[in-house]
């Protein structure tokens, strides 16, 4: 079964589906393949533009019970774009104000019962960020934020019950989910201006928290095995730091506070079983390194001046 849907709310059609438009020149189109889908689409301010794409018309059976919901308050410009297939799905997207903002859902292959959350914008001063999720899989939950100007997020997950939030205000951060396996969390929070975040999972039940407050700021975590713990807490200017962990069971905590007079480095590997590792620096051109192999290893390092 085959439904199309396309408004030119400039002229004032609605049909067919639940929608609310005002303003002038936005436009929004649905087709949807298959049962069940739902699709909600809510439209204010000048010149925007939203697409919902619900199953594949090469298998209509793909799509069933998807729900996608879409709501432009305001702000000109600006892009929600919703792809979903296979069944059990949820998508909704946000844009309050601002302009030419850009948000992707994508639920695709195998994906069932994932839900994704965007909201971007809180005001004029929102303009040009970049949002975009992709699930394959079943069960996982992502959620992304922004406010303030040329921001970029994206999310990557595959497999099951995994977990992602990032949310970014201030101005040119860039925050990059990959999650491959089980039961994996991760959680990015950017406040300043062109700060760098990256967690990159794969195994099952790790979690990662990355904080940066300031700017120019770089945080990276690699995690493969499984249960592995790790947390980056960034304040000032220029820090660098980089957690990977292979194995099971280990934690690594690094916190950076720089002036940017000289940059601060922090880099822990960490490869074995229920090691442990703590780095703190406070002051400008601190670097230290952690290396754990083994079991049960513990390391805390102090640097300050």
């Amino acid at each position: 079964m085959k439904k199309s849907f396309r408004m030119f709310l400039a002229a004032g059609i609605l049909a067919f589906l639940p929608a609310m438009a005002f303003g002038e020149s936005n436009l929004s189109e649905v087709t949807q393949f298959g049962s069940d889908n739902a699709a909600d689409v809510s439209q204010t301010g000048n010149t925007n533009s939203a697409y919902i794409m619900q199953g594949d018309e090469s298998v209509p059976v793909d799509g069933l019970s998807n729900i996608a919901k879409q709501t432009q308050t305001g702000g000109n410009l600006n892009l929600e774009t919703i792809y979903q297939i296979n069944q059990n799905n949820y998508a909704e997207q946000n844009q309050y104000d601002g302009q030419s903002n850009q948000a992707i859902i994508r639920q695709d292959g195998s994906a069932e019962g994932n839900r994704a959350y965007q909201n971007q914008g809180f005001g004029a001063y929102s303009v040009s960020n970049w949002a975009k999720i992709e699930q394959v899989g079943a069960r996982n939950l992502s959620e992304q934020t922004q406010d303030g100007l040329a921001n970029w997020a994206y999310i990557n997950q595959t497999s099951l019950l995994n977990t992602a939030s990032q949310t970014q205000s201030g101005e040119n951060n860039t925050a990059s989910i990959y999650q491959n396996g089980d039961r994996l969390t991760a959680t990015q929070v950017q406040d300043g201006t062109s700060n760098n975040a990256l967690a990159d999972q794969t195994g099952s039940d790790h979690s990662a928290t990355q904080t940066q407050t300031g700017v120019s700021n770089t945080a990276q975590v690699g995690q493969t095995g499984g249960a592995n713990v790790a947390i980056q807490e960034q304040f000032g200017v220029g820090n660098f730091a980089k957690i990977e962990q292979y194995g099971t069971g280990n934690y690594a905590y690094q916190s950076q506070d720089s002036d940017g007079a000289f940059a601060t480095t922090a880099f822990a590997l960490q490869n074995g079983t229920g090691n442990w590792s703590s780095q703190i620096q406070t002051g400008t051109g601190h670097i230290t390194h952690v290396t754990q192999t083994g079991a049960l290893n513990s390391a805390t390092v102090l640097q300050a001046n």
